[in-house]
């Protein structure tokens, strides 16, 4: 405080990191000291060299600003800001998977429709699964605070093992809901699920089935002939012992079909959403876990190199990633 300009005031925020203790419980002290790290990064991103950041203890921070001019500098400092700074769909889940700091930035996307709607029932179509035992289906029900309730269709038995007992879990195949009942979903969701469909149409049929009238559909997967697309079916085929073969459709067919199944509010787009890591090591035992790879990390090295843009020039390590973004409703009062 030895450079406190005259006359300048100062303030106190406080921060306590929601669920920070389940954290642990469930993933293990070393993933609690990744989300440590993770939001203390966020935090000294988002204050001035004048300013302290502390950890108190626990999932408490607290941060110091000084030479504040006047009580107007500060009314940017409310609960908006504070939770854009600590949110852990930015940076605490992906931190306990692999050490990624943005991995849910597609969940952030297509879950927003459901934190709109706290109570609603949600179903989770397809691969709902992240490396490590952190689920999509959790991620939402965290951070609806349990108030939305998770319905995943995972044809995987290995996979449907890893997801929580919290939510309700069916073996179908997603082009055949045999297990969900007619207009018995709010809002669907499908990450990067579409291509592993034995057809598409049905699938989307099957969804527009079981949402609700004015019921709410958001997906993102694959473009063809893409980076992504190439990477699964040629590096992910060959060193995942179950081999990779997605049938890869286009955006314009992607809209094509909602609007032909009869979904209305249709949005399409193919967005850039980069991954960040803080390290090599931690790009490696992320993408070796999450795409099941069987070899060596100088391979996986490599076959990343080769099939996309890596940049290190921000002290971390940024691979680009694309994938197309959809979102629909069914007809009917939203």
């Amino acid at each position: 405080m030895a450079n406190q300009s005259e006359g300048a005031l100062t303030a106190l925020l406080l921060i306590d990191v929601d669920r920070f203790k389940s954290v642990n419980d469930l993933h293990g002290h070393p993933a609690g000291d990744l989300v440590l790290t993770a939001v203390s990064e966020r935090l000294l991103s988002n204050v001035r060299g004048c300013d302290t950041v502390a950890r108190l203890g626990g999932g408490e921070f607290a941060v110091i600003y000084t030479n504040i001019a006047n009580d107007g500098m500060m009314q940017g400092v409310d609960e908006a800001t504070i939770q854009d700074m600590v949110e852990l769909t930015q940076l605490g889940l992906p931190v306990i998977a692999s050490g990624g700091v943005s991995r849910l930035e597609d969940v952030r996307r297509l879950a927003e429709v459901s934190r709109e709607h706290p109570g609603l029932v949600g179903a989770i179509i397809g691969r709902a699964l992240y490396e490590g035992t952190l689920t999509v289906a959790d991620a939402i029900a965290a951070r609806s605070g349990g108030a939305i309730h998770c319905v995943c269709v995972e044809p995987s038995a290995a996979l449907r093992a890893r997801l929580a007992s919290q939510h309700t879990v069916y073996a179908d195949e997603i082009d055949d809901l045999v297990s969900v009942a007619d207009a018995s979903i709010d809002v669907a969701l499908g990450l990067a699920g579409l291509h592993h469909s034995r057809s598409a149409v049905r699938t989307l049929a099957e969804v527009f089935r079981v949402l609700v009238p004015g019921g709410q559909f958001g997906l993102c997967d694959v473009a063809p002939a893409s980076p992504v697309a190439r990477w699964l079916n040629e590096f992910v085929n060959e060193h995942n012992p179950s081999g990779h073969d997605g049938h890869f459709i286009t955006r314009e067919r992607i809209e094509t079909l909602l609007r032909e199944t009869g979904y209305v509010d249709v949005h399409t787009s193919i967005e850039s959403v980069p991954w960040h890591f803080a390290g090599d090591d931690d790009l490696l035992r992320f993408f070796a876990g999450l795409f099941g790879l069987q070899c060596d990390a100088e391979t996986i090295a490599g076959g990343i190199a080769t099939y996309f843009d890596v940049d290190r020039s921000d002290g971390g390590v940024t691979v680009d990633w694309s994938l197309i973004y959809a979102r629909a409703r069914t007809p009917g009062p939203p």
